[in-house]
């Protein structure tokens, strides 16, 4: 399984483009390849130690996929290729990590 996450500031945190890019990436996630999606604010939880906090992004999105090969044809679907474009519109700033990882 390959998680795909996107970190995050917008232009503007007024709520209207919060609720814009939340839609955005809702369609996103509704491409056949995308197995998950959640999208939110970044918090700051009691017990993370604040040097190993990062303070850089103040959103995040985590897609999950079944394998490279999906998280590739997403990358070059036409629905992603037009909506990422908006999105960077939007972005101030971004940040993608990709994990293979194994479930547990």
């Amino acid at each position: 399984m390959i998680v795909h996450i996107v970190l995050f500031n917008l232009r503007s945190d007024d709520p209207s483009s919060v609720a814009e890019v939340t839609e955005k990436m809702k369609k996103l996630g509704a491409l056949p390849m995308v197995r998950s999606l959640v999208v939110g604010e970044c918090v700051e939880l009691e017990g993370v130690s604040p040097a190993l906090r990062s303070r850089d992004y103040r959103y995040g999105a985590v897609f999950t996929f079944e394998s490279a090969e999906e998280v590739e044809a997403y990358l070059r679907h036409p629905t992603h290729q037009a909506v990422a474009a908006e999105l960077r519109s939007l972005f101030s700033g971004a940040q993608i990590v990709d994990l293979r990882v194994a479930e547990v």
